[in-house]
């Protein structure tokens, strides 16, 4: 997918996830971050309310399935 197994960890003391390792996974972070910060402060006449939930449940779906699959990708060391 976009994210590569190499920019994450598995996190060690609370629960289950990811957590950056290298500064490629913070960048994807703050890409992420700031594409979300971006739609939703954006007026465009084009963009109403319809579209730019359409768009941020877009990236979440897209970034939940790239999260899980590093996730997985790790499991199999």
């Amino acid at each position: 997918m976009i994210g590569k197994k190499e920019w994450f960890t598995s996190r060690r003391y609370t629960g289950f996830g990811l957590r950056p390792k290298t500064w490629q996974g913070w960048v994807y972070i703050l890409v992420v971050l700031a594409v979300i910060i971006f739609i939703q402060t954006q007026n465009f006449w084009i963009w109403n309310f319809q579209t730019k939930m359409v768009l941020i449940l877009g990236l979440i779906v897209l970034i939940v399935s790239d999260s899980i699959h590093i996730w997985i990708s790790l499991k199999k060391k």
